[in-house]
Formats: structure tokens, sequence, C-alpha cells
């Protein structure tokens, strides 16, 4: 079965950048998309792409990514978890810059979000920063 078929709207990374398949048989596009972007259109048959899928954690997905030396290495993919992404990068030599030692890289909730740890300070939202930072600390 195609790839294509396989993610339909749900959102992918690619090379570091968020996209969507178009979801048009015959066509092979995929379009650039930005974080909370709900729909598009395919920019070369202008198929509409409606109700794009999220990964529950974009943000910390776009942390663990960001750490690859390489743009070509920060691709993800729907089934894919924040355990998954931080375990490759360990087999690759890839930490965290400067991992406070004295905490663990990451918590993950049950619905896929970073909750804690040090990674919470690769998050690029301030507020979603401050809210990990909260939850290391033990405050609510």
């Amino acid at each position: 079965m195609s790839d294509l078929l396989l993610t339909g709207n749900r959102v992918v990374a690619n090379w570091g950048r968020w996209v969507v398949h178009c979801p048009a048989r015959w066509c092979d596009s995929a379009m650039q998309v930005w974080q909370g972007q709900e729909h598009t259109a395919c920019g070369d048959c202008g198929e509409p792409i409606t109700r794009l899928i999220w990964p529950a954690d974009p943000e910390g997905i776009e942390a663990l990514l960001a750490m690859r030396p390489s743009a070509k290495l920060r691709n993800w993919h729907p089934g894919e978890t924040l355990h998954q992404l931080l375990a490759e990068n360990l087999q690759h030599g890839i930490l965290p810059p400067d991992p406070d030692r004295s905490q663990m890289l990451m918590t993950v909730s049950d619905d896929q979000r970073i909750v804690s740890g040090s990674l919470g300070q690769l998050i690029v939202s301030d507020v979603r920063r401050h809210q990990i930072e909260a939850a290391t600390l033990g405050e609510h």
C-alpha cells in the first residue's frame, strides 16, 4: 500500500519540516504546514486537504529532532513515539546540550506529551516550557 494512503491527512516531519501529503490518489505532492494549521490545499492539483491530524506533542517531536545534526535525519511518522525518537538519538550518541544529570531526560504522559525532564528546556513555546519547568519542580 502506498505511503500516501497510509498517512492521509496526517502531518509528518520530513527533513525538519511539517508536511502533509496530498490525499488525491493520482497526486504525489506534499505541502509544508505549520503547527496549529487545520487545512491546506495541494499546491499542484488543488485538492483540498482538511482536518489535518497533528501528533499530540509536535513541540516535543521538534525538540528531539532538532538535536540531530542534519536536516535529512529530522523525520517523524505517525505511530513513532517520543521514546523511540529519544532512543534513536541516544543510539547515535546525540544528547541534549548540557543535560541536567540530576533529573530524567523526559517523562512522557499517556497521551504522548513531554511533561517533565531536561528535554523540556528544548521546547520552543515559552508557555509550554514554563509548564514543563513547573511540573519538573513539582509546582502546579
